[in-house]
């Protein structure tokens, strides 16, 4: 119980979630929260509340103020509706608002992107590590379970990296563009006792530490797959399916001699980008081509391209396009040959080497897979990551329509310790 100074004795009680609720503002969307509260009640000798009185007012004295400055509450209430709503009000606690929304995968503005950084030790969540490289108004550190999460202008790219490297480790700037309306994910993960056969993985361009315990590494480089052809459709004559974009190539390499220094990784980008890293590269998979009706019963299917897996070959009449090749194979040719005769695109040749996409040539998870040709008028775009050629479309029941093919995925760098200083 507490004792109020308007109306006497109160049943009073203090609730404190662990973190804040983001509340939209009206003009996003309607928005209604209902708590649940599940309470046992018993007997205290004694309760002891630590407020700061420090702006508390009560409703009675709030009013008399009011009066006094001659404005009614409802006056009152317009003015602080519109201090509310305008854009440069209240920027501390929109702040927050957005950081705390930022990591319930919120983005509430389309001239940003959203990055959330994660950083480990040893396996473990890394708390109070502080950054380089991050916007003015983003907080510094991570927190207790090593997260950190901030909004920045779209397309502006960023070099972060952490301010302290743990000794011994392998240090990584990261190269980080937020992409609008999107989240970026960045990991950081340290080991600070490195042994041989210890693999990193590359996500992003980003430039690498090796630290003097370093002397040799292995590398897996996998390049950008291609994308996706365009499906296209002519004024009455059908139409024909966009070949699938090629995988990206891979390469494995051995025993690469290495001092201590910063070293630059460029992670192909998705449709195409070279991969590469110390003197090494891997090249990215070749578009597919674009379905090209001229006439009638005078159109082509989209070529499937070449790259560490072929793209598949489109069909010319919007039907039966080929699958992609996948583990080095080649593209395969569209399934159906109409009675006019064969224009069905060609499917794209794969590298043959099935180890080269695989990092080390172990394991059984394979990249740079070839688009298939045809696929669907709205295909997904290749996951990021994985070199994999981007699907070509199917023609649509429209005509004199284009339909831009799938993007490839980006490509990766894995770095393997080979061997370290006695």
């Amino acid at each position: 119980m507490a004792d109020d100074p308007d109306v006497g004795e109160i049943a009073y009680r203090v609730t404190q979630f662990e973190e804040p609720l983001p509340i939209p503002a009206a003009s996003v969307r309607p928005f209604t929260y209902e708590a649940q509260f599940d309470t046992l009640q018993s007997n205290a000798a004694e309760v002891v509340l630590n407020i700061d009185p420090a702006g508390l007012v009560t409703h009675r004295t709030l009013i008399k103020a009011i009066e006094e400055y001659g404005l009614s509450p409802e006056e009152v209430a317009e003015l602080i509706a519109e201090h509310n709503r305008a854009e440069d009000s209240h920027r501390d606690i929109r702040e927050l608002i957005d950081r705390v929304a930022g990591r319930q995968n919120y983005v509430p503005d389309n001239w940003f992107g959203g990055v959330r950084i994660h950083v480990t030790i040893d396996g473990m969540p890394m708390a109070n590590a502080a950054f380089t490289g991050l916007p003015s108004l983003a907080a510094n550190v991570t927190d207790e379970h090593g997260f950190l999460t901030f909004y920045a202008v779209s397309g502006n790219t960023m070099n972060i990296a952490l301010a302290s490297v743990p000794v011994g480790a392998i240090n990584v700037t990261h190269q980080v563009t937020p992409i609008r309306g999107q989240w970026v994910e960045v990991e950081f993960a340290y080991k600070t006792a490195l042994a041989v056969g210890d693999v990193f993985e590359i996500l992003t361009s980003a430039n690498v530490y090796f630290p003097p315990t370093v002397t040799a590494v292995d590398l897996f480089l996998l390049g950008g797959g291609g994308n996706g052809g365009d499906s296209r459709t002519s004024s009455g004559y059908g139409g024909a399916d966009g070949g699938g974009g090629g995988g990206g190539y891979g390469q494995n390499v051995y025993n690469v001699p290495v001092s201590a220094g910063t070293y630059s990784a460029i992670v192909g980008a998705g449709g195409g980008g070279i991969t590469s890293f110390l003197s090494y590269s891997a090249l990215g998979g070749n578009g597919g081509g674009g379905g090209a009706p001229v006439g009638q019963f005078n159109w082509s299917g989209g070529i499937g391209e070449n790259g560490g897996s072929g793209g598949g070959g489109g069909s010319w009449d919007g039907g039966g396009s080929g699958k992609g090749g996948i583990h080095g194979a080649n593209g395969n040719p569209a399934t159906t040959i109409p009675p006019q005769g064969n224009r069905n695109g060609t499917p794209g040749i794969g590298s043959g080497d099935s180890n080269s996409l695989r990092p080390f040539g172990m394991g059984n998870v394979y990249y740079g897979a070839g688009g298939d040709a045809g696929h669907s008028i709205s295909p997904p775009d290749a996951s990021n990551n994985s070199g994999a050629g981007g699907h070509g479309t199917r023609a649509p029941f429209t005509i004199n329509t284009t339909v831009s093919g799938a993007r490839g995925g980006s490509g990766r760098i894995h770095i393997r310790i080979a061997a370290l200083a006695s």
